[in-house]
């Protein structure tokens, strides 16, 4: 990297300076809200500013530019004054100044355009938790310019983990690995203050893996590992005579989408995405995709919001295809799970492992970021919505549209307050 007129940085933490010596890994882990982004957004700037490099800013999936972390390298030009010295494109940063230029990709299913990036001197691999081994296997190779390096940041998850294995447990030449936590940041939020005293009070063990940063524990288990995920794509499926039958997974973020899967007994035949549908649009464009492919019953996340869905539907087309109301907080068939919603996931599982094929669809990736656990009354629980938005994972829209697919109506369907009260917690 050829150097010019230097500006220099001030990181918000001393244990970012590692950022800014010669190291060939630059591994930095931690809970949430220690700034470790934020921190690398800086460094990424300062070179990009001071010499002539070509930054590659990576993530397991990115489905589009905006899931990228150039908004907060943006955010970081801003508040540097440096808006004059860059070009913010589209999909690219460029210096024109120091020639450097900044790019960002998806890993997953992006094979051979990772294989045939050149010239790369420094990339930052985001949200690492997620990479995948086959991932990590074709991205180092791929960043081999002299002297290029490979930073790393994530908030651990499980010590089975490709990214824990590959840098921390087994850890590699020429690496410095740094812990960074809140406690570690000076500018920690007051709003996450309030969630991470909470927990604390609350549940230790949750308080030590989302604030800390460290690893789950033997309790806690990918209930559809990514291996399961992967032998599901590559199977040839045995066709079996089924009804189609659709699962609606209604958001309830803003961000989130309202997901529709169509099942066709062993195989996917549909899936289909929207976001920020008004419950009514919502329901007339579940039920056009329905009945233009033939789907004779269509399950309908009820809870909350998607209450107001199914009425709709109930009104004006019970009489054309089947409807069924589901909701993911009744007790099960089987006193063994917490809930009714645990019960249809575990017979998704089974379907993946025994005989369902997924389609390439990226959003199935996300089945294997939930997790379980059992209760002290050894139930088989599975972790909230709520608490992966909490740790920074997706919620899993697409595999809880799926999942509903497997309902049997006569579910039992009353519960008490009590133990709707016991979801998901």
């Amino acid at each position: 990297m050829g150097s010019v007129n230097e500006i220099r940085f001030k990181p918000i933490s001393p244990k970012l300076y590692f950022l800014y010596e010669k190291h060939r890994y630059k591994i930095l882990k931690g809970g949430r809200g220690s700034a470790k982004s934020w921190g690398v957004a800086e460094a990424l700037i300062y070179f990009a500013t001071n010499y002539k490099c070509r930054i590659l800013c990576a993530r397991e999936i990115q489905k589009s530019i905006q899931e990228s972390a150039k908004r907060l390298l943006e955010d970081t030009i801003e508040r540097y004054g440096l808006i004059n010295d860059f070009e913010i494109l589209k999909t690219i940063i460029r210096n024109p100044s120091t020639g450097s230029e900044i790019i960002f990709e998806g890993l997953k299913s992006n094979t051979n355009k990772i294989k045939s990036l050149e010239g790369i001197d420094i990339c930052w691999a985001e949200e690492a938790e997620t990479i995948s081994e086959e991932s990590w296997r074709v991205l180092i190779p791929t960043i081999r310019k002299p002297n290029s390096e490979i930073w790393v940041t994530f908030n651990p998850r499980y010590t089975i983990d490709p990214t824990w294995q590959m840098f921390v447990e087994n850890q590699r030449p020429d690496s410095f690995v740094q812990t960074m936590n809140y406690f570690d940041n000076p500018m920690f939020p007051s709003d996450l203050q309030k969630e991470m005293e909470h927990d604390k009070a609350q549940d230790d063990a949750l308080y030590r893996f989302i604030w800390l940063g460290e690893p789950m524990g033997e309790e806690y288990n990918t209930l559809i590992p990514a291996r399961l995920i992967k032998e599901s794509r590559d199977r040839k499926p045995f066709v079996i005579d089924e009804p189609l039958t659709a699962g609606l997974d209604v958001s309830r973020y803003g961000d989130d989408s309202s997901e529709l899967v169509i099942r066709n007994g062993n195989t996917i035949a549909h899936e289909f995405s929207v976001k920020k549908l008004d419950n009514i649009d919502l329901a007339e464009w579940a039920i056009e995709h329905c009945l233009s492919n033939g789907v004779e019953k269509l399950v309908i996340d009820s809870t909350g919001t998607g209450s107001g869905v199914f009425d709709h539907l109930k009104h004006k087309y019970s009489n054309v295809i089947e409807l069924v109301e589901f909701h993911g907080a009744y007790a099960p068939s089987d006193e063994k799970y917490r809930n009714l919603r645990v019960e249809v996931w575990d017979k998704m599982k089974t379907w993946i492992r025994e005989s369902g094929k997924l389609s390439d669809s990226s959003g199935w990736d996300e089945l294997s970021l939930i997790t379980y656990y059992f209760d002290n009354s050894n139930k088989l629980c599975l972790e909230s919505k709520e608490q992966m938005r909490r740790r920074g994972v997706s919620s899993p829209d697409k595999g809880d549209a799926l999942s509903m697919t497997f309902y049997e109506k006569g579910s039992k369907s009353v519960v008490d307050s009590v133990r709707k009260g016991l979801f998901g917690r």
